[in-house]
């Protein structure tokens, strides 16, 4: 009797050691890689809601539970790695340009199109949600303020039709007899918003098993977040009637919405239970649609499925493009030194300096001048010189600003949203002037009020080298001057006192400073 040897059936399915370590090892070198950014998320979570940490940490988990899918078996698709060298490009024009929602958004989409190219489609299903669920903690939600607060208006326009309170409504603006309501920015339930629907992600990927369910699980805990955020703002209108605005919510009432946000969510999990339902029942008839279909297995699957090393190798060679192009040139130091003579100026031989240069915008009193500064936060240095006009006697100085910045770091960028010559409050008046030379160069106008009088500024930016009055110009021109290592982007300012009413005779000052002739007369 002659019994058959048994045979050894090698699963497929399970990855071998080897494999599993080079995926690894390949993947915290290009996590580790992208420190820049990992670095810069905390602070963006602080600005912009605490629920960031939360988002994380949550996919952080969903990525160690599926950590078997997500080493993958498949081969890997290698013409991925094309995507993965232009995310990591994208990566470095962000990281170059300070715009941080752009490379925080790029990685995530980067380190998905890795594990596409690196462990197959297998993988890269498995790591669709996590992707999609880390989203929730970058911080370009604001793009949504403008729509929720839109709505918040409207939805409170057919609330209040029902009272019988006189309202006016004036764009953003809720007056009532008692007092005026503003939905401003802060008001749009952003965040009553971002968490509603990190509630609802979280919900489907831990209880729910179709993509069907799992949409109606997100959406619901959206709309509930978006209407908790209507009933705040017309309970704190219905207080403020009938308090005659007296009520201390009216002044401080951040509490009080996130009650109410808890209250009206607190129903999402009564609306969880029917969708639960219904995701079991779909989920079995596609179980049972599958188990119909599906082919009896008659061989196990053919070896050499994984991913080469050489194929592993590509995609971590792409996704390193963009680090190792910023290391190399960080290390490279710049140029040269910021010009002692400023940029886009040539006063003619009449123009002497009435006060040496002083640093950090201390800016000494010379006749007419005062002490004034551009409203720009962040600059390495502040140089200020006061010029005079020693032929014509005593007219006013010319005061020259130059704020340098070398790192453009965040929060230390030439270019940014909260970097202006003025406050909007004390802005008289702005436009542009020129040309001012035969190459058609311009420069920003503004009449700004400050405490010792009006003063009319011109201003430009000069990026490595280039003078531009342009600030997105001036943006792009800042990734020429950090490949080229140039002297540190500067912001321009000469001003001088004007009338009150008529700043003529202040800008024929100015142009005949910066240029070094008279202006020619208007046509």
């Amino acid at each position: 009797m002659s019994t058959a040897s048994p045979t050894l059936v090698l699963d497929r399915s399970t990855p071998s050691a080897q494999w599993q370590t080079r995926l690894a090892v390949a993947f915290a070198v290009v996590l580790l890689a992208f420190w820049p950014t990992w670095a810069s998320f905390p602070q963006a979570w602080i600005e912009r809601g605490e629920h960031g940490f939360v988002a994380a940490a949550f996919c952080g988990w969903l990525a160690w539970r599926d950590r078997r899918t997500l080493m993958g078996t498949g081969r890997g698709v290698g013409i991925a790695s094309v995507l993965v060298a232009g995310l990591s490009t994208l990566w470095l024009v962000a990281i170059i340009l300070n715009a941080r929602v752009v490379h925080q958004a790029a990685l995530p989409l980067l380190l998905l199109a890795w594990l596409l190219a690196t462990a197959g489609m297998a993988a890269f299903r498995a790591a669709l949600p996590i992707v999609g669920a880390f989203f929730l903690a970058v911080p370009l939600w604001g793009l949504l303020i403008g729509p929720l607060q839109f709505m918040t208006v409207v939805a409170n326009r057919a609330m209040l039709s029902l009272t019988g309170i006189q309202v006016k409504f004036d764009g953003n603006l809720i007056a009532i007899p008692a007092g005026v309501f503003e939905v401003a920015e802060g008001c749009a339930g952003i965040n009553f918003f971002e968490v509603g629907v990190l509630v609802g992600v979280m919900h489907a990927l831990l209880f729910l098993r179709t993509w069907k369910a799992r949409g109606m699980a997100v959406l619901v805990a959206a709309v509930l977040a978006i209407v908790s955020n209507w009933l705040r703002v017309f309970g704190l209108i219905l207080i403020g009637h009938f308090t005659e605005m007296q009520s201390p919510l009216i002044q401080s009432h951040g509490t009080y919405g996130w009650l109410i946000f808890a209250a009206v969510l607190f129903t999402f999990f009564f609306a969880a239970r029917y969708i639960e339902a219904g995701d079991e029942r779909l989920a079995a008839q596609q179980a049972a649609a599958n188990a119909a279909v599906k082919a009896p297995a008659t061989h196990a699957a053919a070896p050499g499925r994984e991913t080469s090393l050489q194929g592993l190798m590509l995609p971590t060679g792409a996704a390193l493009i963009g680090p190792v192009a910023l290391f190399v040139s960080m290390g490279m130091p710049p140029s040269g030194l910021p010009s002692e003579q400023t940029p886009g100026i040539s006063p003619g031989a009449e123009w002497a300096v009435a006060s040496p240069s002083a640093a950090t915008g201390a800016v000494p009193d010379s006749g007419a001048a005062k002490p004034w500064s551009p409203a720009y936060r962040g600059a390495d240095e502040h140089r200020v010189t006061i010029w005079t006009d020693t032929v014509a006697g005593a007219p006013p100085a010319v005061q020259v600003d130059r704020l340098f910045y070398r790192d453009q770091s965040q929060g230390k960028e030439l270019i940014n949203s909260e970097n202006r010559i003025a406050r909007p409050a004390d802005k008289a008046g702005e436009g542009f002037v020129g040309p001012l030379d035969d190459r058609g160069r311009r420069a920003n106008v503004t009449a700004v009020r400050t405490p010792s009088g009006a003063r009319l500024v011109w201003s430009w930016f000069n990026v490595g080298g280039v003078n531009s009055h342009y600030g997105y110009e001036a943006k792009l021109l800042e990734l020429v001057a950090f490949v080229a290592r140039s002297p540190a982007s500067e912001l321009i300012a000469v001003s001088t006192p004007c009338a009150p009413d008529d700043c003529e005779e202040a800008s024929r000052t100015l142009y005949r400073f910066v240029v070094g002739k008279e202006q020619p007369a208007a046509p």
